[in-house]
């Protein structure tokens, strides 16, 4: 069965706001700028990538091979618009080679380090709606069962004319410990 919008829009949301935040982080690392206008795109990349897989619960395979589309997407858009504001040739990715290398090392660390913290949150969500899902119609019909209970008014009453359980002739020297 198919999640609900709600939970759906939530689900891409988390993951538009992680890819698209390490995406950019990973963008800085490398050795690369950010104009102002870079994140709010990459988010709504995300998002749009990724609403239609938020169905249901996925495998960190899939999860990892569509974060590193993502960020592919999300690298390329990053370079695109800071070249002209950097004077770069718009073909050109990066001046050096060594700028290259590094920015594929932190786009792969980013992309199997959040893949594999998107996959647990992704299991955890699961299970525990899976479990909620399984316990929920015996907690209802607990509730349906219970008995109405009359209420227990103390109208006008003193609490010294309520009636106590202990014996109120009694005389206790003991204190606490």
């Amino acid at each position: 069965m198919p999640a609900a919008l709600p939970f759906r829009v939530i689900r891409a949301t988390a993951f538009a706001v992680v890819c698209a935040g390490l995406a950019a982080v990973a963008h800085a690392l490398g050795g690369a700028g950010l104009s102002a206008g870079d994140f709010p795109a990459g988010l709504v990349i995300s998002f749009a990538a990724a609403m239609p897989l938020t169905s249901r619960e996925r495998s960190l395979k899939l999860i990892m091979l569509f974060l590193a589309g993502v960020q592919l997407v999300l690298h390329l858009l990053f370079t695109v618009l800071e070249a002209p504001a950097s004077g770069m040739v718009v073909g050109h990715v990066h001046a050096e080679l060594t700028s290259g290398i590094g920015m594929l090392l932190v786009h792969t660390w980013s992309i199997v380090l959040t893949a594999m913290w998107l996959a647990k949150g992704e299991a955890l969500l699961w299970t525990l709606l899976r479990t909620a899902g399984a316990r929920l119609p015996h907690v209802l019909a607990l509730l349906v069962a219970l008995p109405s209970l009359p209420p227990v008014l103390f109208v006008g009453t003193d609490a010294r004319s309520v009636p106590s359980r202990h014996r109120t002739d009694a005389i206790s020297r003991r204190g606490p410990p």
